[in-house]
Protein backbone atom coordinates (compact mmCIF):
# COMPACT_ATOMS: atom_id res chain seq x y z
CA UNK A 1 0.00 0.00 0.00
CA UNK A 2 1.67 2.98 -1.08
CA UNK A 3 0.58 6.76 0.31
CA UNK A 4 1.37 9.96 -1.44
CA UNK A 5 2.83 13.16 0.44
CA UNK A 6 -0.91 14.09 1.56
CA UNK A 7 -2.10 11.01 2.89
CA UNK A 8 0.89 10.53 5.64
CA UNK A 9 -0.40 9.40 8.63
CA UNK A 10 0.39 11.66 11.77
CA UNK A 11 0.58 9.68 15.35
CA UNK A 12 0.89 11.11 18.72
CA UNK A 13 1.99 8.97 21.43
CA UNK A 14 1.57 9.68 24.86
CA UNK A 15 3.97 7.92 26.65
CA UNK A 16 7.60 8.22 24.77
CA UNK A 17 8.46 11.12 21.99
CA UNK A 18 9.50 8.77 19.45
CA UNK A 19 7.96 5.43 18.85
CA UNK A 20 8.88 2.70 15.76
CA UNK A 21 6.08 1.11 14.51
CA UNK A 22 5.98 -2.30 13.57
CA UNK A 23 4.83 -3.13 9.80
CA UNK A 24 1.43 -4.61 11.57
CA UNK A 25 1.21 -1.41 13.25
CA UNK A 26 1.32 0.70 10.30
CA UNK A 27 -0.49 -1.86 8.28
CA UNK A 28 -3.48 -0.63 11.32
CA UNK A 29 -3.12 2.58 10.90
CA UNK A 30 -3.53 3.07 7.02
CA UNK A 31 -6.32 0.86 7.17
CA UNK A 32 -7.76 3.25 9.33
CA UNK A 33 -6.75 6.08 7.61
CA UNK A 34 -8.35 4.61 4.53
CA UNK A 35 -11.64 5.08 6.75
CA UNK A 36 -11.03 8.46 8.53
CA UNK A 37 -10.63 9.45 4.00
CA UNK A 38 -14.17 7.99 3.39
CA UNK A 39 -16.04 9.82 6.31
CA UNK A 40 -14.38 13.37 5.80
CA UNK A 41 -15.60 12.92 2.14
CA UNK A 42 -19.35 11.49 3.37
CA UNK A 43 -19.17 14.78 5.37
CA UNK A 44 -18.14 17.28 3.05
CA UNK A 45 -21.21 15.58 0.92
CA UNK A 46 -23.66 15.22 3.21
CA UNK A 47 -22.89 17.76 5.88
CA UNK A 48 -22.85 15.35 8.54
CA UNK A 49 -21.04 11.92 9.99
CA UNK A 50 -22.42 9.05 8.91
CA UNK A 51 -24.96 6.75 11.74
CA UNK A 52 -22.57 3.39 10.88
CA UNK A 53 -19.65 3.07 9.05
CA UNK A 54 -21.47 0.46 6.55
CA UNK A 55 -23.20 3.88 5.26
CA UNK A 56 -19.99 4.24 3.33
CA UNK A 57 -20.88 1.61 0.95
CA UNK A 58 -20.36 2.06 -2.02
CA UNK A 59 -20.20 5.23 -2.40
CA UNK A 60 -17.17 5.74 -0.35
CA UNK A 61 -15.66 2.74 0.29
CA UNK A 62 -16.67 -0.78 -1.54
CA UNK A 63 -16.22 -2.41 1.64
CA UNK A 64 -14.87 -1.36 5.58
CA UNK A 65 -11.10 -2.27 5.42
CA UNK A 66 -10.33 -5.96 6.82
CA UNK A 67 -7.43 -6.03 9.62
CA UNK A 68 -6.61 -9.59 10.01
CA UNK A 69 -3.18 -11.35 11.33
CA UNK A 70 -2.08 -14.41 11.93
CA UNK A 71 -0.04 -15.20 15.52
CA UNK A 72 1.09 -19.12 15.64
CA UNK A 73 -2.16 -20.96 14.73
CA UNK A 74 -4.82 -18.43 15.30
CA UNK A 75 -5.91 -15.49 13.30
CA UNK A 76 -7.33 -13.00 14.54
CA UNK A 77 -9.24 -9.96 13.39
CA UNK A 78 -9.56 -6.45 14.75
CA UNK A 79 -12.65 -4.60 13.37
CA UNK A 80 -13.12 -1.02 14.19
CA UNK A 81 -15.28 1.39 16.58
CA UNK A 82 -17.05 3.80 15.35
CA UNK A 83 -19.35 6.33 16.72
CA UNK A 84 -21.57 9.32 15.70
CA UNK A 85 -21.17 11.93 17.61
CA UNK A 86 -22.92 15.35 18.39
CA UNK A 87 -25.69 15.03 16.26
CA UNK A 88 -23.36 13.84 13.17
CA UNK A 89 -21.13 16.68 13.46
CA UNK A 90 -17.71 14.78 15.49
CA UNK A 91 -17.30 10.96 15.06
CA UNK A 92 -14.64 8.80 17.27
CA UNK A 93 -13.56 6.28 15.48
CA UNK A 94 -10.82 3.43 16.71
CA UNK A 95 -9.72 -0.55 17.29
CA UNK A 96 -7.39 -1.87 19.65
CA UNK A 97 -4.41 -3.76 19.47
CA UNK A 98 -2.39 -5.77 22.22
CA UNK A 99 -3.92 -3.52 24.86
CA UNK A 100 -2.81 -0.55 22.80
CA UNK A 101 -5.63 1.41 21.54
CA UNK A 102 -4.96 3.95 18.33
CA UNK A 103 -8.09 6.36 18.38
CA UNK A 104 -8.60 9.30 15.56
CA UNK A 105 -8.75 12.66 17.08
CA UNK A 106 -10.31 15.02 14.84
CA UNK A 107 -9.51 18.01 15.90
CA UNK A 108 -5.90 17.28 16.49
CA UNK A 109 -6.08 15.62 12.80
CA UNK A 110 -4.37 12.63 13.71
CA UNK A 111 -4.02 9.05 15.14
CA UNK A 112 -3.81 9.23 19.52
CA UNK A 113 -1.53 5.63 20.86
CA UNK A 114 -2.34 5.88 24.87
Amino acid sequence: MSFGESDTIHVLHFWSLEKDFSDFEKLVLAKGQIVVKALKQFYEKNGFYPETLQDLIPDFLSKIPNIEFYYGYQIFNISFKYQQTESGKNFELGFERNFEPFHWKEEQNCWVMQ
